[in-house]
């Protein structure tokens, strides 16, 4: 019997750190996570197996960071100085305040008719998850955030298994 944890996001990798470290916990031996550099800010002990999984959200995530580094790169190339740029960045500005109401009225017509859908599970972790619980029994898992708290607990719930939330 095997306890697990899994996180998801960079953002609790120092309250992972130090959970992982205490000496109470020196039987979890399996840390899941989606990103490897999360692990970059983690120190974890010598018997810790770390496995590794790809997500969608993590696609995701590094086309919201380009589409910001685009946005600042056009805000500097704009103020750089110039009337023509203000003068184009305040047009910018006008065409999106008149752009808005209507993305707005569109996204509450689609959101209306995904209310009916249930929460979309992450089929990496749960391959993940059922691999590791055919090899051997998972006891308990340890969850760190809540990004894929709904996929962890389908799993524990099929399989009947404890999960905590850290």
């Amino acid at each position: 019997m095997r306890r697990v944890a899994i996180i998801s996001h960079p953002l609790r990798a120092n309250e992972c750190g130090i959970f992982l470290g205490l000496e109470e916990n020196k039987d979890l031996s399996i840390l899941v996570c989606s990103v490897s550099s999360i692990l970059k800010s983690i120190s974890l002990p010598q018997d810790c197996e770390v496995i590794l999984y790809q997500k969608k959200t993590s696609i995701l995530l590094f086309r919201r960071n380009i589409l910001s580094v685009m946005r600042n790169w056009t805000k500097n190339l704009l103020r750089g100085g110039s009337l023509l740029g203000l003068r184009l960045e305040g047009l910018l500005q006008k065409m999106r305040v008149r752009i808005v109401p209507f993305q707005g009225w569109s996204r509450i017509r689609k959101r209306g008719l995904k209310e009916s859908s249930s929460v979309p599970l992450n089929r990496q972790l749960l391959q993940t998850l059922n691999s590791l619980h055919k090899i051997e029994s998972i006891s308990a898992i340890v969850v760190f955030d809540v990004f894929d708290l709904p996929t962890i607990l389908d799993f524990a719930r099929s399989k009947e298994i404890e999960v905590s939330l850290r």
